[in-house]
């Protein structure tokens, strides 16, 4: 499922990429738990899904929550926690610099 989300995604078929990535995402909840990295992956995929999609709010809150699980798991200093962190900050700059661009 997860990989026929990605090709959705990949083809721009957000609605249907974020239905499968929902799915997936719950079931490695259920099956692995919450801090699995293989699950956070997974949040971090529909965050991606979320902000492709204009849903910026969500997709950030999506992104903390991943990197305050992954600092939780494997600690501040683990490489996937400060990729985490420095995605956090680039989609921060990226809204701050689309909100400038509309005059907002």
């Amino acid at each position: 499922m997860s990989n026929l989300a990605l090709t959705y995604w990949s083809q721009g078929r957000w609605q249907e990429a974020e239905k499968l990535a929902v799915e997936v995402v719950e079931t490695r909840k259920q099956v692995l738990g919450e801090e699995d990295l293989d699950t956070l992956t997974s949040i971090g995929n529909l965050s991606l899904t979320h902000w492709n999609q204009g849903r910026w709010q969500k997709a950030e809150e999506l992104q903390v929550q991943v990197m305050e699980t992954r600092k939780q798991v494997l600690g501040e200093e683990y490489l996937d926690t400060l990729t985490s962190k420095a995605q956090s900050r680039l989609d921060v700059l990226k809204l701050k610099a689309m909100a400038g661009g509309r005059g907002t």
